[in-house]
């Protein structure tokens, strides 16, 4: 069910952000329901690019009047992050890089002189891969 009903959200999420006047705060929302549900229904492919679609609307509204809210932007680069953690802890290190990859890529776009991103990329940079018994 879940694999009908997540594109068929980023559809109607897509054809909303085209229109003008719509609101990047209830998008941003929106983007943070599918990507939970994408994360808690198993499916990974479709979670990860949500990743990359909050990626490109960050960036799009960047220099906006209203740009992402930056709450949602730490939701959802911390909560990838962490996922990105379980990977490393599974020994699932594409995987990891990959998720840790995108969930800087995300912080990126949080305002906070780059803060949240640095924090990310030290975490990263402070697992061991490919370490036997580790």
């Amino acid at each position: 069910m879940t694999t009908v009903l997540i594109p068929t959200l980023k559809r109607i999420v897509n054809e909303a952000w085209s229109l003008e006047s719509f609101d990047i705060a209830k998008l941003s929302r929106y983007m943070r329901c599918l990507f939970r549900l994408g994360l808690s229904s198993g499916e990974g492919p479709l979670a990860e690019g949500l990743l990359d679609q909050v990626s490109g609307l960050a960036s799009s509204a960047e220099n906006t009047e209203t740009p992402y809210p930056l709450e949602e932007l730490e939701y959802v680069a911390t909560t990838a992050f962490n996922r990105a953690v379980d990977y490393y802890c599974t020994g699932e290190d594409d995987a990891c890089r990959r998720w840790a990859g995108k969930a800087v890529g995300v912080a990126g776009f949080y305002a906070d002189g780059g803060d949240l991103r640095s924090l990310l990329q030290e975490k990263l940079v402070g697992l061991q891969f490919g370490k036997e018994g580790a």
